[in-house]
């Protein structure tokens, strides 16, 4: 596999965290799980065939995409069977920073992949095109730059409230320091969690958990033997079981089998 990474140039570098490309992808397994970050990424499929995906383990209800799809926050691990040779355009947006470019409520695609040509419709398909067109990297970040570009000229600033949210909560133990978060801002509560869903896709507090749980998959990447107790306080969590529970309900797994199993890279698995 060949692999390229980009940061856009400002002003985009305040929507967009990287761009992502790689080519000639084969896998000896046949599905692969992704965990649950926080994040929304797009990815264009420089390929011409079907992908599936489903939510957890329920192979039964599959669900396909091809050429490109965003995929939002999501609650849980979600399954996709492993694509072999495969070659494709990833675009990771900044946590809250995603209104310029899909045109609905952050929500509206929490737990979901969608096909992108459902959101920009022809607008996606000359852009895949050119993408296509051009072989090399650089080209094809620079076409990235430019689409996304087009897309921020009269967008309206970002949100202050949920930067300053999204700061105080990635400094936070437990989600009992939330309440504390919405009293600085001003807002009420019930305001404050709606801009939440708007921007980022769930709650504060789901958001939370979801960070306490990356705290752990962190802690974990270069850990041996763990001492679970002192890993689940450090994380914030009430104590091991609640940890544990934690874990399972984000991952599927425990924490020690995760450990087991983890690969090179973070949020990503091999299941089969």
């Amino acid at each position: 596999m060949q692999a390229w990474m980009h940061k856009p140039a400002p002003p985009l570098n305040q929507y967009i965290a990287y761009f992502f490309l790689y080519k000639d992808a084969f896998s000896a397994h046949t599905r692969e799980r992704f965990l649950p970050d926080g994040h929304i990424e797009l990815i264009i499929d420089l390929r011409n065939e079907t992908n599936a995906w489903c939510q957890n383990d329920d192979y039964a209800a599959m669900q396909i995409v091809r050429n490109g799809w965003i995929s939002g926050v999501h609650r849980r691990y979600i399954t996709i069977e492993a694509a072999q040779g495969a070659s494709m355009l990833v675009v990771r947006f900044l946590p809250g920073r995603i209104a310029p470019f899909l045109g609905m409520p952050a929500s509206e695609i929490t737990g979901q992949v969608i096909p992108l040509d459902r959101i920009w419709g022809a607008e996606f398909e000359r852009l895949r095109y050119s993408i296509l067109e051009h072989p090399e990297p650089a080209q094809r970040f620079a076409l990235l730059e430019t689409f996304f570009l087009k897309k921020i000229q009269n967008a309206p600033a970002p949100k202050p409230v949920i930067d300053f949210a999204l700061e105080r909560m990635n400094r936070l133990n437990s989600g009992a320091g939330i309440s504390q978060i919405v009293e600085k801002t001003g807002y009420t509560h019930k305001h404050f969690v709606s801009l939440f869903h708007k921007h980022i896709g769930v709650s504060p507090k789901v958001y939370s958990r979801i960070l306490k749980f990356q705290q752990a998959v962190r802690q974990l990447e270069n850990a041996r033997q763990p001492d679970w107790s002192q890993l689940a306080f450090a994380c914030g969590y009430y104590d091991q079981a609640h940890f544990i529970n934690e874990f399972k309900a984000f991952s599927g797994f425990s924490p020690s089998f995760y450990l087991e199993k983890r690969g090179a890279h973070l949020n990503y698995l091999e299941v089969d």
